[in-house]
């Protein structure tokens, strides 16, 4: 996986890997990076999940696959056990890889997700990378900024949620002939969905993770509803829940300060 590191100042605490959300990449992840390799101490790694930013393009995606590459990432650079932070696609990875593999998971944070239900925007998300993909493409003689604006007038006629469109224009880039391309593998994401990533397999909930787990939910969020805790406590018996008033399901973009500040507090409590 591709990765940007940010290091820490001493060795308190386990590393700590970023995990995006669908069609996100290790860059949205910046700023909360920054500030948690300063309050944390400890060493940051913000990553590209396969078929996103500067990762490979594979034909499979599901969470098993999703959870082997994190194995791989963590037995490369050493790492015996490793905090996760994770968004969404991120979180459902974070929490696949506890339940399989809990010897190798220090704490865990999990922004806006369940593993119990599956919201039914996500249809309309799925929805939305199919419009994305058969967008037609700008001239190279346009700039970045007018390519944006040229395909989110196309995207506006499907999608009209404006935060929707940002974010799948955050995956737009220019090849080095000067053609724009999308940067995600968005072929192979929006195929079956349902069927190899929206939900955790069925034999996780076989298992149990009994180490530190956060569950941090945006307040205007549909992606968590308040009846999954106590299913989620049969799976992760130490679960924290926490609420960040005023965020949607991207607390980290809506409410970074709010967020990092959870995150901090829980990673720096013993």
């Amino acid at each position: 996986m591709a990765f940007k590191a940010y290091e820490g100042t001493s060795d308190c605490g386990s590393p700590l890997v970023a995990l995006h959300a669908l069609l996100g990449s290790k860059e949205e992840w910046d700023r909360i990076c920054r500030g948690l390799s300063e309050r944390s101490s400890r060493s940051i790694f913000a990553t590209d999940l396969r078929n996103h930013g500067e990762s490979p393009h594979c034909p499979e995606h599901d969470y098993p696959r999703l959870a082997e590459d994190l194995k791989l990432f963590l037995d490369q650079r050493g790492m015996g056990k490793a905090s996760l932070l994770g968004h969404s696609m991120g979180g459902n990875t974070a929490m696949y890889f506890s339940l399989k593999y809990p010897q190798l998971v220090d704490k865990v944070i999990v922004v806006d997700i369940s593993p119990v239900s599956v919201p039914l925007i996500l249809k309309s998300m799925f929805n939305s990378v199919t419009h994305m993909l058969n967008a037609q493409m700008p001239s190279q003689a346009l700039s970045m900024a007018d390519a944006r604006v040229h395909i989110d007038d196309q995207l506006a006629k499907h999608i009209k949620e404006a935060n929707v469109r940002r974010h799948l224009l955050n995956n737009l880039i220019r090849k080095p002939d000067g053609s724009f391309a999308w940067r995600a593998n968005s072929s192979t994401l929006v195929r079956d969905p349902y069927a190899n990533f929206v939900t955790l397999p069925a034999k996780c909930f076989e298992c149990k993770f009994d180490g530190s787990i956060l569950f941090l939910n945006g307040g205007d969020s549909t992606f968590f509803p308040e009846t999954d805790r106590s299913p989620i406590l049969q799976l992760f018996p130490n679960a924290e829940f926490q609420t960040i008033q005023g965020a949607g399901h991207w607390p980290h973009l809506q409410k970074p300060y709010e967020l990092l500040r959870a995150c901090a507090d829980f990673l720096n409590k013993s």
